[in-house]
């Protein structure tokens, strides 16, 4: 499925029309990749792996916050009187997979086999935790074997294998929460654990209730939401009972950033002719012009892609647009200047999505555009960039987005990142503050 004839008009007729600097072959490209018809796919079996410096972490499987964090969660689990769901937060960047996994490991021997269900938002949340326990056993090898089965319960002996983890995305954990609940997982673990209290979510939590052995731990950077009754209710589902690190102290982003986890992430304005001032958003009140009038405005839109065409060959920068339609387009845009570009989203196939983060990854395409479906979680240290094409309403996934290009130099990633943003989205949400911001609101 792609976005709609009228949807990609708008852009065609709009920002890539002749006289706002359009022309028959951009507007053709801009087709193609709204239609499928990939023009990207012509080299797809290609990779090309960019020359670029990097530093890899040494064989310690933690960093101290992280260990302390395993050491709260056993003592958590260990518990028998304690609240059956808890929550681990951790600042973007500051390695909540990998705790959680190390966490994972230490649980052999507590039941054999010890079952562990892992669910996450999105296909690919899910295949990165999966990579995350695939890495660790390389680096960290144990004395035994761990079956792990993808997208669907495992039904075949366990008794072989002291551990057992399954993991599934959200959506299919509610479609067979019978099955979930006959399975008698010992702990859920849910990524992205703010997007939780959605119904259909929360019938895979309760799923696992069912059964009064089990825990429930989630994993969030930041453990509120926009609304409070939302939030209350956030607190109410994993019973008030909030796990972070005490090494990381009251900043835990500007420890990390110190520790060289989280790199020095730098916000620049894009810069609009002055008669275009007016089309900013500089707070949460400048409602008078949608999002969609945004995204199609000339002037904002060859902003955008003046400041990505700029970025030099060594970028490797994600840009979030309004819509779909917008992204093809800017996409289509920059290419035209030469650069290596990619869309993704959750319209295309697993396999073409799969085949774009690849590309991606490796440095051979240097700007990925997406709608939303890279904001949480999405875990590339090689990120220098990103670009916010739209204007960012939540404070909750602008921080997430954010957290796309702060990894440091001590979990590869690098040094230094950028933020080019046209609309003020620190005078619309104040600082980045990670789940610091929660502690004696939500979470006493």
């Amino acid at each position: 499925m792609t976005p709609s004839s009228g949807d990609i008009r708008r852009f065609l007729d709009g920002p890539l029309s002749d006289r706002h600097g359009g022309d028959s072959e951009l507007r053709s490209i801009a087709t193609k990749l709204a239609t499928g018809d990939s023009i990207l796919a012509e080299d797809a079996a290609e990779r090309t792996s960019a020359a670029r410096a990097l530093v890899i972490p040494g064989k310690a499987p933690l960093f101290d916050y992280q260990a302390e964090l395993v050491e709260n969660l056993n003592n958590w689990i260990a518990g028998g009187t304690v609240p059956q769901a808890g929550l681990l937060s951790l600042p973007t960047g500051g390695g909540k997979t990998r705790t959680a996994a190390w966490f994972v490991r230490t649980l052999v021997g507590r039941r054999s086999p010890f079952r562990v269900l892992w669910i996450a938002p999105t296909k690919e949340l899910v295949e990165q935790a999966v990579s995350t326990f695939i890495n660790l056993g390389r680096e960290f090898p144990t004395g035994y074997d761990t079956l792990a089965s993808v997208g669907k319960i495992s039904r075949s002996s366990q008794r072989n294998y002291p551990l057992v983890v399954t993991f599934l995305t959200a959506q299919l954990a509610s479609r067979r929460n019978d099955e979930v609940a006959g399975a008698c997982f010992d702990l859920l673990i849910f990524d992205e654990a703010h997007q939780a209290t959605a119904r259909t979510f929360k019938l895979a939590i309760d799923s696992v209730l069912r059964n009064s052995d089990s825990r429930v731990l989630g994993l969030t950077a930041t453990p509120g939401r926009s609304d409070d009754i939302e939030g209350d209710d956030l607190v109410g589902l994993f019973s008030a009972t909030l796990i972070v690190s005490n090494i990381l102290g009251p900043d835990p982003v500007r420890k990390l950033r110190d520790l060289g986890v989280l790199s020095q992430v730098e916000v620049r304005t894009v810069p609009l002719p002055k008669q275009w001032e007016q089309v900013r958003v500089r707070s949460l009140d400048s409602n008078t012009l949608s999002i969609d009038a945004l995204a199609a405005n000339p002037a904002r839109f060859w902003a955008l892609v003046d400041t990505m065409a700029d970025l030099g060959p060594s970028t490797r920068c994600l840009c979030f647009g309004a819509s779909i339609a917008h992204c093809y387009a800017l996409a289509a845009a920059v290419k035209q200047r030469g650069v290596e570009v990619d869309v993704i989203s959750h319209r295309i196939s697993p396999t073409r999505r799969s085949l774009a983060l690849d590309r991606f990854h490796s440095g051979h395409t240097k700007i990925l555009f997406n709608k939303s479906i890279l904001a949480t979680g999405y875990d590339c240290p090689g990120i220098t960039d990103v670009v916010l094409g739209t204007p960012i309403r939540s404070p909750i996934l602008w921080e997430q987005i954010v957290g796309r290009a702060s990894r440091g130099k001590a979990v590869a990633g690098t040094s230094s990142s950028t933020i080019f943003e046209l609309d003020d989205h620190r005078l619309m949400h104040g600082r980045v503050l990670s789940y610091a911001r929660y502690l004696g609101e939500l979470w006493c």
